[in-house]
């Protein structure tokens, strides 16, 4: 005998929280190996329009994005620095959704004799109050660069990064 649970929201006995949600309702997973190289400093940059997307059930659900990616800067050549912030799509309109803060996302000092590679990963919680498809991806700030470029999801040839994301959405 197959049972079935359908509900319209999941909350949590003690409430939800004012910072984050109830339960998970979908999950999705998206990935690229297509590698990017970004050189530009001083203006955010995208990389990747769109590496996964999800149709929320409901206006009032969060959606968690859990991503990794892996970038490589080709050169033994001094320090880089760059920011990253998430990018949501719903409709062909495109937003620059994380909230800011000055800080290295990624950093490397490479007076040394090896070229950096770093696989990094980051999340945030979005409310982005539609049940309309919403493609996630996102941009790069250089603040600096002494290597010709920072190679997103770098292929070496053999196929070595990915870069994943999942969404989950939460009940509100």
């Amino acid at each position: 005998m197959a049972s079935e649970l359908r509900v319209d929201k999941i909350v949590p006995t003690s409430g939800v929280a004012a910072n984050g949600g109830g339960g998970i309702v979908q999950v999705t997973y998206g990935n690229t190996t297509n590698q990017v190289d970004i050189s530009t400093t001083g203006s955010w940059q995208t990389v990747y329009t769109s590496i996964n997307s999800i149709t929320p059930r409901f206006n009032t659900s969060k959606i968690l994005i859990d991503m990794r990616t892996g970038w490589y800067q080709p050169s033994t050549n001094g320090e880089d620095y760059f920011d990253l912030r998430f990018i949501r799509t719903v409709g062909g309109t495109q937003t620059s959704i994380t909230e800011y803060a000055p800080g290295y996302n990624g950093w490397y000092d490479t007076n040394t004799t090896l070229s950096p590679m770093s696989n990094n990963h980051f999340q945030f919680l979005d409310s982005p109050a539609t049940t309309n498809t919403i493609s996630y991806g996102f941009e790069v700030y250089l603040r600096s660069i002494n290597a010709p470029n920072i190679r997103f999801t770098y292929d070496d040839g053999g196929g070595d990064q990915i870069t994943t994301m999942t969404l989950m959405e939460v009940s509100a």
